[in-house]
């Protein structure tokens, strides 16, 4: 079964793409068939996988406005075994306006995703720092969510309103998402301002990951040299912790599809 995780944060600058190209390099070094999706206008992650992205012709925003582009025709393979991206464009950017006239278009992505689903195992979808139509339409296409957050107060105001569109979707379009947890990004605990937030975080929600990143110059340095941590430096620390991560990633999926499944079988037996 191929699992949908969207990377949604309406405050820009925590980390969105970082961490979509980290976990998709685990999960490739892992042997997992893996999809990256780019639905941000920066097009930074697709700039990053793909060598000559500047010559593509047709990208994510030619999927979701055009009904005669199917999804396969914009899938292209990395140079990591089994990783894949469907690229972005800056015309994403004006997405909202181009289909304001359609009744329903938060549910053209989903639509053009079921085909090839089968395809992979997972499929990570990076939103744009916006709670427009983009990354709408990635909730809906979403068994899970992974909210990042830097330790400063912007950062918990972007939070607020990224739960608040994930319950409307939750409610109204996708009854099928769950918030998967608050991921901690770029900590520094040397600051007592970030260690306050860490400790106000970790005590008012259940559901952050154990796993934290901290604020390390080797993650920009692999984005230049265009390499996952991992395939940059496979021994290091900072590898290793994306690896934790994934490997509770995939832990927190199983227990929640287990769940889900129990309370399907209760509602049965009732």
């Amino acid at each position: 079964m191929c699992i949908v995780i969207s990377i949604a944060n309406q405050k820009g600058g925590v980390g969105k793409t970082t961490i979509t190209f980290n976990i998709g390099g685990i999960l490739s070094e892992q042997r997992k068939n893996v999809l990256l999706i780019d639905l941000d206008a920066q097009c930074n992650l697709s700039n990053t996988l793909l060598e000559n992205f500047h010559k593509i012709e047709k990208s994510a925003f030619d999927l979701i406005v055009n009904d005669n582009v199917n999804v396969e025709e914009i899938i292209f393979k990395t140079k990591f075994p089994l990783l894949s991206i469907i690229p972005s464009s800056s015309l994403m950017s004006g997405i909202d306006k181009r289909l304001s006239a359609e009744w329903d278009p938060q549910f053209l992505l989903k639509d053009k995703l079921e085909s090839i689903k089968e395809d992979f195992e997972f499929i990570i979808i990076d939103c744009p720092p916006s709670l427009g139509l983009a990354t709408t339409s990635g909730l809906i296409c979403s068994n899970y969510v992974i909210i990042p957050l830097n330790m400063d107060e912007y950062s918990f105001m972007g939070n607020s309103k990224i739960y608040q569109l994930v319950q409307k979707v939750k409610k109204r379009m996708n009854p099928e998402i769950d918030i998967l947890g608050y991921l901690i990004n770029k900590l520094d605990t040397r600051r007592n301002l970030e260690k306050a937030y860490f400790k106000y975080l970790n005590n008012e929600y259940d559901n952050v990951f154990r796993t934290f990143i901290k604020v390390s110059v080797k993650y920009p340095e692999s984005i230049l040299v265009k390499k996952p941590i991992n395939y940059f430096l496979s021994n290091s620390e900072q590898a290793e912790i994306f690896r934790n991560l994934v490997l509770e990633i995939i832990e927190r999926c199983q227990k929640k599809d287990l769940s889900k499944k129990s309370e399907i079988t209760t509602k049965q037996c009732l």
